[in-house]
Formats: C-alpha cells, structure tokens, sequence
C-alpha cells in the first residue's frame, strides 16, 4: 500500500505502546475510508437483494431466497480467490479488481429487471462478497507487521 509510518519503517519491536503509529498513520485512515466504502455498498445490496427480488424483480421468496443461498455459498471461497491474486499482482490490483466487479454487479442490479442481470449480478457479488475484509486484513499485515495489524484491523472495522 502507499508509504507512511509504519511500524516495520520505524523499527518498532513488539511494545503494545506503538499503537499510536497506527492510529496517526495516514495509510490506516485510507484502508479504513476504502473499508467504509465496502461496507456501506455491501450492506444496502445485502439488505434490499431479496426484497427488491419479491417487490419487483419477479420472483418468489422461494426463489430469491434459494438464490441468496446461493451467493452465500459462492462467496465463501471469494477471500480465498482475490487473496491469491492480491498475493501474486498487489492489494491495490486485487482491491480495484474487487470493487470494479461490485460495481458491476450493483450497477447490474439498479439497472435492470431482466432474469440474466439479476444472476450476473449475483455472481459477481458472490465472488467478491468477503474478499475485501481478507484483503483489508493482509494490507494491514504488509503496513504495520504482525504485532500491529490487529490494531489497525480494529480500527479500520470500526469505521466500516
């Protein structure tokens, strides 16, 4: 991720009082603005998917609600799938990968009633759903190092 004052640069060791250098740190604030940005979309696409489905998509609670099993099914291996490309092309090629499908797919979704929309949309979603929290996670890790990162997770959750 972008440089800034990392716990690994100042050659902090493992003392608990470094947690500072995480919340003053610019590249914490921006993970957490981008985990923000996940979690607002993700939430209104997982909140209204089944209801706009029923209400005007056409189908039945039956139906929209198999589908969503679906997606959860799907979803699962997401982290698995973009963590290994973060790992093999970067977080940044991996995280704009992730948010270019999601915005596909909820662009897809707004968009159109048709029947193939609304099941591209869901795939895509599904194979991005739990990617970004993984790779939140490993950007926390390459920034602040093993001792830091579960503070700077803590905190970019909490602004998500």
């Amino acid at each position: 991720m972008a440089a800034g004052p990392t716990a690994r640069a100042a050659g902090i060791g493992t003392s608990s009082f470094a947690w500072g250098l995480v919340w003053r740190s610019r590249v914490v604030w921006h993970l957490a603005a981008i985990y923000f940005a996940f979690g607002f979309s993700y939430v209104i696409y997982a909140t209204f998917f089944i209801r706009f489905l029923v209400g005007e998509g056409g189908f039945s609670a039956r139906e929209a609600g198999l589908l969503w099993l679906e997606v959860g099914l799907v979803s699962v291996v997401s982290g698995f799938i973009w963590g290994g490309i973060s790992d093999r092309w970067g977080r940044r090629v991996a995280l704009m990968g992730v948010f270019a499908l999601q915005g596909a797919s909820f662009l897809l979704f707004g968009a159109t009633h048709a029947v193939a929309a609304v099941y591209l949309s869901a795939g895509l979603f599904a194979i991005t759903a739990w990617s970004v929290p993984a790779l939140m996670a490993a950007s926390a890790g390459d920034v602040f190092g093993a001792r830091l990162a579960p503070a700077a997770i803590g905190l970019m959750t909490v602004v998500m």
